[in-house]
């Protein structure tokens, strides 16, 4: 097995230490990343919601909730054939 002086064993670990660094760096960039996108497309989401719903009032139209929806009521299926 090949012998490494001291010097070339703590060159090699440090060079180890800073690429394990960069890596978690850039996989934590990774993640802020994603969560601020996901914020924003909620956030977007809302706005889409508020402006709706304001355009229908504007216009008078009744606005309807989803709590508020209508139930909707049961259809009966055709039996499967075979059973």
């Amino acid at each position: 097995m090949v012998e490494f002086s001291p010097e070339v064993l703590l060159l090699l670990t440090a060079i180890g230490a800073v690429a394990v660094l960069a890596f978690l760096g850039t996989l934590a960039n990774l993640v802020r990343n994603a969560t601020a996108v996901h914020d924003l497309s909620v956030a977007a989401a809302a706005l889409r919601i508020n402006y709706d719903r304001q355009m229908a009032e504007s216009r008078d139209e009744e606005v309807i909730e989803v709590d508020e929806a209508p139930p909707v009521e049961a259809v009966e299926l055709p039996p499967v054939p075979g059973s």
